[in-house]
């Protein structure tokens, strides 16, 4: 169990760089899409080699919870589109750090979820947590710099990015109860699905946006070194996680009765290190509503993934 906890604790840490593609990118001219588009073919080719390479044991897809996998993960992962894409509008208008916190206080639905559906624990301590989570959003939601300096509003998308990350980490939770999914549907497969999945939202996306103009602009973006250095934040520790930590760790949480505190965990860490991203690098200032908006997200999150 210890070695799941760090585990998702260093993939958490490494989401910092998903807040840091996603909130930079669009302000040097690059596609948010075309990144998470192509990010995504990554994941999907690297595993079906692995997985053609005999080196895992092969998954058999014509069994339903095969199926009932593919379902859930397409749909976290077209959901995680869509999310990554509201707050990446979100950041180019507000304060990147509580932007991404409101985001990953996503996980509170999650936990919901869990709790009421799955049976995992729940006690008081986990019920504080619950409080001061929604104390965070409270906070986020009153505070007076709702509105960047050119005017344009940033809360409503704020509090959308929060509703479809706590729908992402539902879908790609769900089959982390499934023992048979455990057994017989392994990580690269899991991968394999998340990122096809990803390709395809995101290139659906750039050609409906602009048919004529996609190509044109997807081959300006292969031509950009800065493009790539995005794409290799984005999968060098994206890969290591989804091959050797992020669904072996969540398993190991679900199977010890605790499955609901793997996001609470990994979304502890990543907001941790965005923050101190925010601050020393973007050099951004919060009001004091903010600040303790965060204070109580990150509390609120800790208390959360107490047994």
């Amino acid at each position: 169990m210890i070695f799941a906890v760090l585990g998702l604790v260093f993939v958490g840490l490494s989401w910092t760089f998903v807040g840091v593609v996603m909130g930079s990118a669009p302000k040097k001219g690059l596609s948010a899409a075309v990144v998470q588009a192509t990010g995504g073919i990554v994941p999907a080719v690297v595993g079906i080699l692995v997985i053609y390479s005999g080196i895992l044991a092969p998954v058999d897809w014509s069994a339903a919870y095969c199926w009932k996998a593919v379902a859930f993960y397409l749909s976290s992962a077209f959901l995680n589109f869509l999310m990554l894409q509201t707050m990446s509008a979100a950041m180019q208008r507000g304060p990147n750090s509580v932007i991404w916190a409101m985001t990953q206080s996503g996980m509170l639905l999650t936990f919901l979820y869990g709790v009421v559906v799955e049976g995992d624990a729940m006690n008081m301590i986990r019920g504080a947590g619950i409080v001061l989570l929604l104390g965070a959003m409270v906070c986020f939601g009153v505070s007076k710099n709702n509105t960047a300096a050119d005017g344009k509003p940033w809360l409503f998308l704020g509090i959308l990015s929060f509703l479809l990350c706590g729908s992402t980490q539902i879908a790609a939770s769900i089959p982390s109860y499934d023992p048979r999914i455990q057994e017989g549907f392994n990580y690269v497969a899991r991968s394999i699905v998340v990122g096809a999945g990803m390709a395809v939202s995101g290139f659906a996306w750039i050609v409906c946006k602009d048919r004529a103009a996609c190509f044109h602009e997807m081959a300006a973006h292969f031509r950009d070194r800065r493009f790539w250095l995005y794409i290799l934040l984005l999968q060098g520790f994206g890969l290591i996680s989804a091959y050797f930590l992020i669904y072996r760790c969540m398993d190991a949480l679900a199977a010890e009765g605790i499955g609901s505190a793997s996001y609470p965990v990994m979304v502890s860490s990543c907001l941790i290190g965005f923050i101190l991203y925010s601050r020393f690098i973007l050099r951004e200032r919060m009001n004091l509503l903010q600040k303790t908006g965060l204070a109580c997200c990150i509390a609120g999150v800790i208390l959360i993934c107490v047994k």
